[in-house]
């Protein structure tokens, strides 16, 4: 274990979040024995986000576990360099409450985020219920009624939501 944790970086380019919000500690989940400091945060520049936490990188399947049962597990869940239906091991997993603003509402989504490894290199994962076939990512109004769909993409510590 490194003396101090780890910075983790990831960001999510949308123009529709205004938003995003750690929704505390019910929604962080760290590998036992991991050393961390602080809380995530997330600071907008344009329409990117820039996330940032610190923590070791220690994988267990515990954290995935948790992670998966917050997003609804395999079709809820995305990783654009995994090549997974969903994660086995996370170092650390944490969810966000973003708010969309579409078509002139505001609409709450609780994004989740966790990192793993693949290989020699790290890897973001992102999940939510409201991801569809882990491709999409479709904003509802309190009703349950599509109000926007976004195309996910992205790379190891980025996330691209693409309005479709």
């Amino acid at each position: 274990m490194s003396s101090s944790p780890d910075k983790n970086v990831v960001e999510v380019y949308c123009n529709d979040i205004i938003s995003m919000t750690w929704q505390g500690q019910n929604y962080l989940s760290v590998t036992p024995g991991a050393q961390y400091s602080g809380t995530p945060t997330a600071q907008k520049s344009t329409n990117v986000w820039t996330i940032t936490f610190l923590c070791d990188q220690d994988s267990s399947t515990g954290v995935a576990q948790t992670f998966n049962g917050w997003c609804g597990g395999d079709g809820h869940e995305y990783c654009p360099t995994s090549g997974d239906s969903e994660p086995g091991e996370l170092s650390f997993a944490f969810a966000m409450e973003c708010v969309f603003a579409v078509n002139g509402g505001k609409y709450n989504v609780q994004l989740c985020f966790g990192q793993g490894s693949k290989g020699m290199r790290n890897n973001w994962w992102f999940g939510s219920h409201l991801v569809v076939d882990s491709q999409e990512l479709v904003v509802r109004d309190s009703s349950g009624k599509e109000v926007a769909a976004y195309k996910m993409s992205g790379d190891t510590s980025e996330l691209t939501l693409t309005k479709i």
